[in-house]
């Protein structure tokens, strides 16, 4: 079972410094857009008193709803390229301004977690991200991974039932998507290596790994 446990999920990686700048490029997403919002609003109030037709109180209503998302998508923008740099502090940084988080937004909150090592806060946030959206398989993938790396650093006392939650969220991933390759391989590799008593078997794992080559080009 403890050799089992070491091999459950990847390792995540160290991260890199954090960026010194995180509430500057947050006032540029959000405040500037607002106030850019409210200029046009202004003039097109000027240029159009005279053809007022009751219908202009509704402008600003539209333009100030827009920007809350249209800030959200460019706060998530940048804090991906921030994961994908291994800067993951300086991700998680631009992401806690947000304040209505997608459940894109905290899947990439929890994988910035996980690669900083801290599982149970993934944990955490990608069970908010199923929650908001319980048919995506990305994020089931993702906490079948975590719960692994919670079983092979927990006590033995715990590890075995981290590890049942990874057969199951890994089952699940697939069950949703299944041409998943991602999640195809991590369940393949949970059934080879699990013994039984934790839904582990080498039928299952072949099953699964009949499954990859048919996807695979001859």
């Amino acid at each position: 079972f403890f050799s089992f446990q070491k091999s459950l999920a990847h390792a995540g990686r160290s991260a890199a410094p954090p960026s010194p700048k995180p509430i500057k490029t947050a006032l540029r997403l959000v405040i500037i857009p607002y106030f850019d919002a409210v200029r046009v609003v202004r003039v097109t109030c000027r240029t159009s008193s005279r053809g007022y037709n009751g219908k202009l109180n509704l402008l600003p209503i539209l333009l100030l709803l827009s920007i809350p998302a249209s800030a959200s998508q460019d706060l998530l923008d940048r804090a991906k390229d921030l994961y994908q740099h291994t800067d993951y502090k300086a991700s998680l940084h631009i992401l806690a301004t947000d304040p209505a988080p997608s459940s894109a937004t905290l899947c990439l909150i929890g994988k910035n977690h996980y690669m900083l090592g801290d599982w149970k806060q993934a944990t955490d946030f990608f069970e908010r991200a199923m929650t908001l959206a319980p048919t995506n398989a990305e994020y089931a993938l993702w906490l079948g991974r975590t719960y692994g790396r919670r079983a092979e650093t927990d006590s033995w006392m715990t590890a075995g039932f981290h590890a049942a939650k990874t057969r199951q969220y890994l089952e699940k991933a697939v069950a949703l998507s299944p041409h998943y390759n991602e999640a195809l391989n991590d369940l393949f590799a949970y059934y080879l290596e699990a013994p039984t008593f934790l839904g582990g078997g080498l039928d299952k794992a072949e099953a699964i790994a009949l499954r990859i080559a048919e996807r695979s080009p001859a």
